[in-house]
């Protein structure tokens, strides 16, 4: 017990409430601080305010993490390795997301799957799916040819585990209209290279265009016009919007304080913090806000600051990657050794995967309410929807 960190906490409801504390104090003291009020006299009191408080979150971040650095390696070996059960996982999600293709073109049936929601229950679970095969020393090796070949990008997808079954915003993609932010996955595309699994993708979507008919009947029941009983007027039921209030005459204003510009961060902790805030702030890397007024073909030195960190942690020396510029220079050789550094950590999270299959040990599962509470409300619009077409309130359709 004596080597826990100060910043951990026994659960993250007592982490907010610390955390909530100590902006309230770090706020209150820059409140009451004499010498800042002094300085920023002249400015719009609001914008000091709002600066304030800005800059109260990012001093809790400081005093958090700054103290914590000497772990970096810890954490960074722990990063790793969730990386390359990354890898494991979207393995498992193309095998689950070529099934799904199938059983939208009512190709097949699947234990515990009723309408195409439970994809996303299911992929937000994917590691113990039991729909598909475990993943195969094979598909492994396809996995790490992939992090190798330099036309693609790794996995760094930034998608939650729920999301690699999005079937709608793939088949857009796949099609060539990107839905919103979403693309085709870069493993799904070289997996389908290697498979010619892409066949899956131009099955028609049968039960889909089913599932979206009865939820259309559910919710153009619930946007009809209704009428009132009474005097038999018919009554919409849409909001009317509220005649907006005449705009009271605007004070003239004082100066904003244009705290996001490069290097005012930095001023301010060096100009009304003590030495050892300041230390603090840059050990996690100082000010990483790019200036509105700074040339965007600059780079920002902070981050430089932290490859550096990140490429010297282990006190391995590294040549880095010719370039012209010497900034670029480094964050090829960080991503190279980021990769570099996952393919190292897939052999063993891949038995210790294989170890807990072979076993029957579960692997643990992340909360993802947001998709059961989508899956409860559509499952409930289409049985109203059945029920509207006089048809059994069942899934089998």
């Amino acid at each position: 017990m004596d080597n826990i960190p100060v910043n951990k906490y026994v659960t993250e409801g007592e982490k907010a409430v610390q955390q909530e504390k100590l902006y309230e104090e770090i706020y209150q003291s820059l409140l009451s601080n004499k010498k800042i009020w002094d300085y920023y006299k002249d400015y719009n009191p609001e914008s000091v305010e709002a600066f304030l408080k800005q800059y109260a979150k990012e001093k809790i971040n400081v005093l958090e993490w700054g103290p914590s650095q000497i772990k970096i390696q810890e954490m960074q070996d722990m990063e790793f390795s969730n990386a390359a059960f990354e890898c494991l996982k979207q393995i498992q999600q193309k095998k689950l997301f070529d099934l799904q293709c199938q059983w939208r073109a009512e190709l097949i049936t699947l234990d515990g799957v009723v309408t195409t929601d439970d994809f996303g229950i299911i992929g937000a679970d994917i590691l113990n799916c039991k729909l598909i095969p475990p993943v195969s020393e094979a598909e492994l090796d396809m996995f790490i040819i992939f992090l190798n070949n330099d036309e693609f990008h790794g996995i760094q997808s930034g998608l939650p585990d729920s999301m690699w079954q999005f079937y709608f915003a793939f088949k857009k993609a796949y099609e060539g209209e990107p839905f919103l932010f979403i693309g085709f996955p870069e493993w799904y595309y070289y997996y389908d290279l290697c498979t010619g699994n892409s066949k899956y993708l131009i099955l028609p979507d049968i039960r889909g265009e089913k599932e979206q008919h009865y939820i259309r009947l559910a919710e153009n029941k619930t946007d009809t016009v209704e009428t009132t009983p009474e005097k038999g007027k018919k009554v919409s039921k849409k909001k009317t919007i509220a005649t907006a209030k005449p705009i009271k005459e605007v004070p003239v204003m004082k100066p904003q304080i244009n705290y996001y510009s490069s290097g005012y961060l930095s001023w301010f902790v060096h100009e009304f913090e003590d030495k050892k805030t300041e230390r603090e702030f840059k050990n996690v890397g100082g000010e990483k806000n790019k200036g509105e007024d700074e040339d965007e073909d600059k780079y920002d030195y902070a981050m430089v600051d932290e490859i550096v960190r990140d490429l010297s942690v282990d006190g391995k020396i590294r040549s880095v990657e010719a370039n012209d510029n010497w900034a670029e220079g480094l964050q090829e050789t960080l991503k190279k050794y980021q990769i570099q550094e996952r393919k190292d950590a897939i052999s063993p999270a891949y038995e210790q995967y294989c170890m807990s299959v072979e076993n029957g040990i579960s692997f643990e599962k992340k909360a993802d309410d947001f998709s059961v509470i989508i899956q409860k409300s559509r499952r409930a619009k289409i049985l109203e929807g059945r029920r509207i077409a006089g048809e059994p309130e069942d899934f089998n359709f």
